[in-house]
């Protein structure tokens, strides 16, 4: 932990015309893969035809850039390692007739394990706190000073158990530093409680949070089954019977904080499947274990939900 404070401690401060947008979530939620995903997104809307949109990503403490090129080729990125923070500036521009908007969006992506310092000191049983739990304020500070949160959200069988069986695999499952499974629900919970506490406390010197963004990740695991469930993810209605039934705890806090400042983003990227002659999907596996990534050789894209991260990027465009 003390190599990461020390990394955190040489970051430059954000400038007064800067905003800071988080990714937050647990181990294996995937906001790597998320980030990979808003660079292309944002690289389609640049190529459209009489686009006025740009960007560019300046890669501050990490190669992020390449998590894109992993995934045109079919390839889910490599997990982020633990104690470090990786921290790129995403820049957008938006020219109109009569008006530039820019905006400069410092993202900070850590392991999942760094999280462990917000889910709060319940950490090893209900009654135990962590020790070094105030160790941790440097991080803290650096995740709750912020002005906006990207939440990874992932579908996991933990807390959905009509998850198909294609879909269990344990290593695509959220888990803390010591390998046991977690309830993503629960994780979010803390998380979000630790930094409503932190603005609480600091009012006078810690920015607003100007808004959240749940990303739903995996959510190709239930699309061809949600609506059966009555939850149509791509209403308002069907995502907060999703979330109020399996994501209890969160929604509350969200709720909470004012539900009108928060959207939610269900995404995916889809992977290689096959059927066999007894009927039974197979999930076309790379040589890490890892799943394949199906990709549209045409245009050079991975398969994933393009649509909705061009509405994350609206929503960044409108809200900061």
């Amino acid at each position: 932990m003390s190599q990461l404070l020390k990394k955190i401690s040489s970051f430059g401060k954000v400038t007064s015309k800067e905003k800071r947008v988080i990714f937050v979530g647990a181990k294996r939620s995937g906001k790597t893969t998320a980030f990979g995903c808003l660079d292309l997104a944002c690289g389609i809307l640049t190529h459209q035809p009489n686009s006025t949109f740009s960007y560019y990503i300046e890669e501050k403490s990490s190669g992020i850039s390449q998590v894109a090129s992993d995934l045109c080729q079919g390839l889910f990125p490599e997990e982020t390692p633990s104690g470090l923070i990786f921290e790129a500036i995403l820049h957008i521009r938006n020219r109109s007739q009569f008006s530039e908007q820019n905006i400069a969006m410092p993202f900070c992506e850590t392991a999942g394990e760094d999280m462990e310092s917000l889910t709060g000191p319940y950490i090893e049983s209900v009654y135990m706190q962590k020790p070094d739990w105030q160790s941790a304020d440097v991080l803290n500070k650096y995740i709750c000073d912020s002005h906006g949160y990207i939440v990874t959200l992932p579908v996991s069988e933990t807390n959905i158990p009509w998850v198909p069986a294609e879909f269990r695999d344990t290593k695509d499952e959220p888990q803390d530093s010591s390998g046991h499974f977690v309830d993503p629900d629960l994780t979010l919970k803390r998380i979000l409680s630790a930094v409503l506490t932190y603005k609480e406390k600091n009012k006078a010197t810690t920015p607003l949070i100007e808004g959240i963004a749940i990303l739903l990740t995996k959510v190709d695991k239930i699309l061809h089954f949600v609506k059966g469930h009555g939850m149509n993810l791509n209403s308002s209605e069907g995502q907060q019977k999703f979330l109020t039934t399996y994501f209890r705890q969160s929604t509350a806090v969200l709720k909470y904080y004012g539900l009108g400042k928060v959207k939610f983003f269900p995404v995916f990227v889809e992977v290689e499947k096959k059927r066999t002659p007894e009927g039974k999907v197979i999930i076309n596996r790379a040589e890490n274990g890892k799943p394949k990534i199906l990709v549209d050789r045409e245009n050079n894209l991975p398969s994933f939900s393009k649509t909705t991260y061009t509405e994350l990027i609206q929503w960044a465009l409108n809200t900061f």
